[in-house]
């Protein structure tokens, strides 16, 4: 028995539906990715150690902000004591990495030399994914990746800072393609109804993937060398891709192992989804109900590939017509939209947010590594604890906005609206609180913790609207507002210190925060358009 035929017949005892696994691949794929992505920036410190000798009082005073609360004056002060005074005996003692030496300008272009590169492949991907499907283009991308990050040892022996600037430059083109080759796959896959909760779950699996690297970076790197690290997460992501390419298909209408039902189910939701049948296949509808079709149903028509099934319900008559879907995106609409740009704002917004918290993260991580681990475990699980609370409200909001949406109680333009708004605002109120209430020390900590979980409503938001605003072009709609929120990683080191201070920019965020929850929709755009239809009998 082949491996095709033994999938098959165990999937006939799989209770999971086909929708569900393919959602959870996909949560997989971004947790490997930006396990990857991140255990670069983990690992650097190790890698190059500083030239400097560093005082731990000569750290900046706005330094560890949000986990200053969290873990308390003391803790952080201790951990960047030991920091330092290990970076001090680096300097001294370790002669043999002197070809390695970071500086804060070396270490900011390592950082961002990934997101060079990764901005730059995100529409050429998303125009390969809705063209061909999202299934490779989102397996090339993952395996790609896994591979780089296993030469990445390599490339530091041999090429010192050029190589490991090189690997995270190509490391950032070969992850630009992921969300929106993910997206598409979604459009496939996730019916309205389950938007909610199967897209917040999937979307906001990197905060796993950012906990699972540091977690796992601070338990491996006592015990073994830092290379072997990356050969751990290659190894990883290169099974991920196995499986993925194995059991996980683009479309429903190609997957051997989905059950009819669910199948049937999925058509009727979202329509059959057939690339090259869709493009080529010729269909017989009288001109009256082809017409009626295109009326009444043109916000059914999901993506370029679903003609067949969504039309087949219509009598057929004697007139041929051919569909004739469009590959190439209405640029001039989708960058004219004032929804689409409300969703460009706030992914930045929301980027160069986490891009702050989640280096100081690192940079706790690294003085906790630096000490004994298991005497500083309950510390670093204090200062992921945030990570995991985001995630758990992401898929919660998921579930809640499903349900508001389906029980008819809000629109899902009003749905996404809410969850922008609780994403937005829910952290700045929680910082108030804390300032107004509490003087505990343990208060504080769950103030925090709310305040971080309150932006995991973003994902059921305005994350969402990629998905709603034109299910045709998911995937060009995530490449652009994705790419450009990448853009805030680029800048994020040369603007830490404007952006985080209290004063004017902070009621300049609150400002486009509230204008981008004012123009979020839900609703599907006028650029996703109709299917062109061609009738090949017109004498």
């Amino acid at each position: 028995m082949d491996i095709g035929c033994w999938v098959s017949t165990a999937a006939n005892y799989v209770i999971l539906p086909q929708r569900v696994i393919i959602c959870i691949f996909g949560f997989l794929a971004i947790v490997n990715a930006f396990i990857m992505r991140h255990s670069v920036d983990i690992v650097l410190p190790k890698i190059l150690p500083p030239v400097a000798k560093v005082k731990a009082e000569e750290t900046k005073s706005g330094y560890f902000n949000c986990f200053r609360n969290l873990l308390g004056e003391d803790q952080v002060k201790r951990i960047t004591a030991w920091k330092w005074q290990s970076k001090e005996s680096n300097c001294g003692t370790e002669t043999k990495r002197s070809n390695y030496d970071l500086t804060g300008q070396v270490r900011t272009a390592v950082m961002i030399s990934f997101y060079t590169g990764y901005i730059i492949t995100h529409v050429p991907g998303a125009l390969l994914a809705e063209r061909y499907g999202g299934k490779w283009v989102l397996a090339v991308s993952i395996a790609i990746t896994a591979f780089l990050t296993i030469l990445t040892p390599l490339a530091v022996n041999y090429s010192n800072i050029k190589g490991l600037i090189s690997i995270r430059f190509l490391m950032g083109l070969s992850e630009g393609p992921l969300f929106p080759a993910l997206n598409i796959i979604m459009v496939e896959w996730v019916p309205a109804r389950e938007r909610g909760t199967l897209g917040s779950f999937v979307l906001s699996a990197g905060h796993i993937g950012i906990l699972m690297a540091n977690l796992m970076t601070a338990i491996l790197m006592p015990y073994c060398e830092w290379s072997l690290i990356f050969y751990f997460f290659g190894v990883c992501a290169l099974l991920w891709f196995v499986c993925f390419i194995t059991l996980c298909y683009s479309d429903p209408e190609s997957n051997p192992y989905i059950k009819e039902t669910e199948r049937s189910y999925l058509r009727k939701s979202i329509g059959s989804t057939t690339i090259n049948k869709a493009k080529e296949r010729e269909t017989s509808f009288d001109s009256t109900a082809l017409a009626t079709a295109l009326i009444s149903t043109s916000s059914k028509i999901n993506t370029s590939r679903s003609v067949t099934s969504l039309l087949s319900s219509y009598d057929v008559a004697q007139s041929n017509i051919i569909a004739v879907p469009s590959f190439s995106p209405p640029w001039r609409e989708i960058l004219t939209n004032g929804p689409m740009w409300a969703l460009v704002a706030a992914n930045i917004q929301h980027d160069l947010c986490q891009t702050f918290w989640v280096s100081e993260i690192r940079q706790l991580m690294e003085g906790g590594m630096i000490m004994d681990f298991r005497d500083n475990l309950c510390s670093c699980l204090k200062t992921l604890t945030p990570l995991l609370l985001n995630w758990v409200v992401s898929c919660i909001s998921g579930v809640i906005s499903d349900v508001l949406v389906n029980e008819n109680i809000l629109e899902t333009t009003e749905s996404r609206r809410l969850m922008t708004l609780i994403a937005a605002f829910g952290p700045k109120i929680c910082s108030n609180f804390s300032c107004l209430m509490c003087n505990e020390q343990n208060d504080f900590s769950n103030i925090f913790n709310c305040a971080i979980s309150a932006m995991g409503a973003y994902y059921a938001g305005v994350r969402l609207t990629s998905l709603d605003m034109s299910p045709r072009y998911a995937g060009t709609l995530m490449a652009i507002s994705n790419g450009l929120g990448s853009l805030s990683n680029l800048f994020a080191p040369f603007l830490e210190e404007f952006i985080t201070q209290p004063g004017p920019m902070q009621n300049v965020r609150s400002i486009v925060w509230l204008l981008c929850t004012m123009f979020t929709s839900g609703e599907v755009q006028s650029f996703n358009g109709p299917l062109v239809m061609i009738n090949t009998n017109v004498t």
